[in-house]
């Protein structure tokens, strides 16, 4: 959760993953300088010296609290986006940045993030964490669907500053290969699943069940077994135990 000073003050914004947050920390950064509680390069950091479970950009707002307190804060605002747009937003980037398995389907992959919320809550660094885990009640809220232009004209409004910028999203997963995946329709079943469990997103932000523009999947295609290399890993300190294609090693 980025923070930053001005006039005296400290604010913070709230990037829920896959809402715009790269391109709203891009005009942050123009208008204020170095922002606090971002790590661009948290995942070029080896796992074992990494300080924390999830990049403090995308941090809960509980896990906020036992480090810079409500009380401290002036401003809190938020992007949010609709939750299936998000969803398939997220298994889509995961897919083809070479995180989820080949031949692992969204389905499956949506069981392994939510499936056990209480030994796994940070896995995929916040990515499949309900919208409302992460920001306070007081947030001002700003609806991806709307766009970025608003957020930044706000930004420059509230705080009386201005920067050239572009409100465009930079942290975007490469073009799909056809030969590495498959584009899929979103499952029914998948779909009634997803709005049950991000149902307080869809109540807090007034999201309707369709979401604005239509959804694909991009689905990693299944290669022969002497073609992938798996690594097994058992988590310490849970009872779950995982595989996901070696050499990236993240979920």
């Amino acid at each position: 959760m980025p923070v930053f000073l001005h006039s005296g003050k400290l604010h913070a914004f709230v990037h829920v993953p896959k809402c715009g947050g790269t391109t709203i920390e891009r005009a942050l950064r123009a208008r204020f300088g170095d922002l606090g509680l971002l790590h661009d390069t948290y995942y070029a950091t080896p796992l074992p010296r990494r300080w924390s479970k999830t990049s403090p950009q995308h941090m809960a707002w509980a896990d906020m609290q036992a480090m810079i307190p409500d009380a401290m804060l002036d401003h809190v605002f938020a992007v949010v986006r609709h939750p299936l747009s998000r969803f398939v937003s997220t298994y889509n980037f995961n897919a083809r940045s070479g995180h989820v398995p080949a031949g692992m389907g969204p389905q499956e992959w949506f069981d392994m993030g939510t499936g056990a919320p209480d030994r796994l809550p940070f896995i995929s660094d916040n990515h499949l964490r309900r919208q409302v885990d992460l920001m306070p009640e007081r947030t001002t809220v700003f609806r991806l669907e709307d766009g970025l232009e608003q957020v930044i004209s706000w930004i420059d409004k509230t705080f009386g500053v201005t920067a050239e910028t572009e409100a465009e999203d930079g942290n975007v997963a490469p073009a799909p290969d056809t030969k590495a995946f498959r584009a899929i329709d979103m499952p029914g079943s998948l779909k009634r699943r997803i709005e049950d469990y991000y149902a307080d997103d869809y109540a807090r932000f007034c999201y309707d069940e369709t979401p604005p523009k239509p959804v694909s999947l991009t689905v990693p295609r299944p290669r022969s077994r002497a073609s992938v290399s798996y690594t097994h890993l058992t988590l310490p300190t849970t009872d779950v135990v995982c595989w996901w294609r070696g050499g990236g090693g993240e979920f």
